[in-house]
């Protein structure tokens, strides 16, 4: 089936195909592996968890399979299940079926990669653009403005067929937090009115503290991010007729700040707000390369621009990581790489 495909039949079949699967695991007691992709947002996060707890609750037997990192914002929502980390030594028990959240390749998997591969059976959960046939059981609405509000489809869509709750406090919570980041609070051009009512039924059927959540997510901060966060302001070079700004992030640089470069894109976010920006390139030093984040505005693909590096994402916000390369060789290559791109949509 092509993305074409489902979008002719508004994604009702492959939602009931998936719900038909997701229940018939149950009835198996299938181990399902949850797989959001490396360095998880908390769209991807909050899908994860989600999903755990809803086919726990219709008999499977789940384990969340994450990687080494936390970005900042993640350690203040619900843990509903311990996380499986092979990178640490956790041992991983074979799998009935292998669940792709945020993603949709094993790609974007890192190091966990294998494990979802052997798996016998696969299906997806993903917003992200995706070209070319679709494994059997995928539901990728890139219409969607997050991985969550497609989770929130399925989860009504079992209710429905179960006949009592799904949902629970701490799964509005995991929802509302991959819906309000992928939107930026609701400002980003991929809100769609589906997103909003959403929302609104979770903050209407729980209790959830907005202010405290939105704090978690958005604001709270240190010193020593926002010491970073102005000198990379300050370090930050307009090109191609001022359409193009570049900036970057070395080691030494987290290292003197003390800061995770688990949480950075949203530096980025805010190089787009420079009136006149059509493109923000933020490229951050790693131990095994350099990962690029990318945010454009609407005559520019941001999506398209990663895959040259082997990443992917969405057409106004996307990344890539550009393994064995310095940092003055990958920024030397992305002002080539966008002079190249400009020039041949003009």
């Amino acid at each position: 089936m092509t993305v074409n495909d489902q979008k002719k039949n508004g994604f009702r079949d492959i939602v009931q195909t998936i719900v038909e699967l997701f229940f018939h695991a149950g009835s198996e007691g299938w181990r399902v592996g949850i797989f959001p992709h490396e360095r998880h947002d908390a769209d991807a996060y909050g899908a994860a968890m989600s999903m755990s707890a809803v086919l726990e609750t219709v008999g499977c037997e789940t384990v969340v399979v994450l990687d080494m990192t936390e970005p900042p914002p993640i350690s203040a929502l619900p843990l509903l299940k311990e996380p499986l980390i092979p990178e640490r030594g956790d041992v991983m028990p074979s799998l009935d079926l292998a669940l792709a959240v945020d993603c949709y390749e094993a790609s974007r998997m890192g190091k966990r990669a294998p494990f979802y591969i052997e798996a016998p059976r696969h299906a997806v959960i993903d917003h992200h653009i995706y070209e070319g046939d679709l494994p059997p059981f995928s539901y990728i609405d890139v219409r969607a403005s997050a991985t969550c509000e497609l989770c929130y489809v399925l989860i009504e869509a079992m209710e429905q067929r179960i006949g009592r709750p799904l949902f629970t406090n701490d799964i509005a919570i995991l929802l509302l937090a991959g819906i309000v980041t992928d939107t930026g609070r609701y400002t980003y051009s991929n809100t769609t009115p589906r997103v909003m009512r959403q929302a609104a039924s979770l903050i209407e059927r729980f209790s959830i503290d907005l202010p405290t959540l939105h704090y978690h997510l958005f604001d709270k901060t240190t010193l020593g991010f926002l010491q970073l966060r102005g000198i990379v302001f300050q370090n930050a070079q307009r090109s191609h007729n001022d359409r193009v700004i570049s900036t970057h992030i070395s080691r030494a640089m987290l290292d003197e700040y003390g800061i995770q470069d688990d949480d950075l894109a949203k530096i980025a976010s805010e190089l787009r707000s420079v009136e006149g920006t059509e493109v923000v390139l933020l490229h951050v030093e790693t131990p095994d390369g350099v990962r690029l984040n990318i945010r454009a505005g609407e005559n520019f693909n941001a999506a398209e621009f990663a895959r040259r590096y082997g990443g992917g994402g969405h057409a106004r916000a996307a990344g890539a990581t550009i393994k064995n390369i310095t940092l003055e060789e990958a920024m030397a290559r992305t002002h080539r790489d966008i002079a190249e791109t400009l020039a041949f949509s003009e």
